[in-house]
């Protein structure tokens, strides 16, 4: 394949694209449909905001421990804990990693590179101090979204001092619980 012929079907391939999206009108007649944004998912029974002064008077200076959570569930739990107030590094499990047997019968079977995805092993059964809980501000990942996020400033002998981030829209999904 020549790179004559080569170039020839980029430029027919991109050519053809962009033709085909200019000037695209819309053919819906509904004027009420909009984005995500304009969703009332929020305004929902089941979703009850919660605000900070009822957090402090249920958390604050309190001792907290990370909420237990069924084997099938651990993978998808225990995402909003960072190890600094930026929410930039994400507390991990370092211990299991590496490769691992996969045979259940004991013999050596196919080794398999392990990461794991969740920090439940780490997390479950510490208790940690409830230093302070702040609302999130200026944080570019959030700003544009309508929930009210808070931060817990968590701290134990372990860990030190450890962050907790919280979405208030939903009073259920709390990952910690009172001890």
């Amino acid at each position: 394949m020549s790179i004559k012929f080569l170039t020839f079907f980029v430029f027919l391939f991109f050519g053809v694209n962009s033709y085909s999206q200019y000037g695209y009108k819309p053919k819906h007649t509904n004027s009420n449909l909009g984005g995500w944004d304009k969703s009332n998912e929020f305004n929902k029974i089941d979703v009850e905001a919660i605000n900070i002064v009822d957090l402090k008077a249920e958390f604050l200076n309190k001792t907290v421990t990370p909420i237990y959570v069924s084997k099938e569930f651990r993978e998808n739990s225990y995402k909003n804990f960072y190890n600094d107030s930026r929410l930039k590094k994400l507390i991990k499990d370092e211990t299991y990693k590496g490769l691992r047997s996969h045979a259940s019968n004991g013999s050596g079977g196919t080794m398999v590179l392990y990461n794991p995805n969740n920090n439940y092993r780490i997390l479950f059964g510490k208790r940690f101090k409830v230093v302070d809980i702040s609302p999130m501000i200026n944080k570019r990942h959030l700003a544009n979204t309508d929930d009210s996020n808070y931060l817990f400033k968590l701290q134990n002998d372990e860990f030190g001092v450890i962050y907790y981030k919280y979405n208030s829209k939903f009073k259920s999904n709390v990952e910690i619980e009172l001890f």
